[in-house]
């Protein structure tokens, strides 16, 4: 009786287990917690002090009929404290069932252009984001493309060739993460103005990204952004 008894106390133990891994191992490839603060710093190669800072506040997780929104917003500063981006940038990205993460290209550039021009009237279109919960080394991602014109100026972001690489553990200032290591080529034009890149990114479940990397024409790392710290929620 008694062995019966501890071999179904284990089995229901071995359950519980094999369920809350396969929560956590589902967690979206981004953060869901109110309130919580992602700080970043971001370095050129070989260089011990960083040009730029990143700060990402996410605000408030409401509940959708498709699963979550979550609305948080990103402040980069140069190295003088001065805010790149004409200051706090306000984004939105969704979350849904099977917990693949979408964001709008055109949305976050149009916030962009309304920092500088409150009054500027814009229209956006192009593809989401997507960021699979699901991703295995060799798979090859969506494509996402915006264009946003605002008046007679027209902005375009197109990230293609995206490609899941491999796993891998990284540690940082802020601790150590298991990860997805993604590459991607981004192409950004504006008046004047065009940033063609390809970059490494890596992402752990249940934040977001924890390190990119922008590699120059060589394919070598440039300058990197790496998490430095996370901020808990006082919420």
């Amino acid at each position: 009786m008694q062995n019966h008894l501890m071999k179904n106390i284990l089995l229901i133990l071995i359950a519980f287990l094999l369920s809350a891994f396969s929560v956590t191992a589902q967690q979206p490839y981004f953060n869901t917690e109110e309130g919580q603060v992602l700080h970043y710093e971001r370095f050129k190669t070989g260089a011990k002090k960083p040009f730029q800072t990143t700060r990402i506040e996410f605000d408030s997780v409401r509940n959708t009929p498709d699963g979550q929104r979550i609305y948080h917003d990103m402040l980069v500063k140069k190295a003088n404290g001065r805010a790149n981006y004409g200051g706090n940038i306000a984004m939105i990205s969704d979350i849904n069932r099977q917990n693949d993460v979408s964001m709008d290209l055109g949305q976050t550039i149009t916030m962009i252009i309304k920092n500088y021009f409150p009054n500027a009237k814009t229209r956006s279109e192009g593809t989401q984001a997507i960021m699979p919960a699901r991703m295995q080394p060799g798979d090859a991602l969506p494509e996402a493309h915006a264009v946003v014109r605002a008046g007679s100026l027209k902005f375009t972001v197109d990230v293609t060739e995206r490609t899941v690489l491999r796993n891998e553990t990284l540690t940082t200032p802020a601790g150590t993460f298991n990860c997805v290591v993604i590459r991607e080529h981004k192409v950004e034009k504006g008046p004047m103005y065009i940033n063609d890149r390809w970059s490494l990114n890596w992402y752990a479940r249940g934040i977001g990204y924890i390190r990119h990397d922008n590699l120059d024409k060589h394919m070598e790392v440039e300058e990197s952004e790496i998490l430095v710290r996370i901020e808990p929620s006082l919420k």
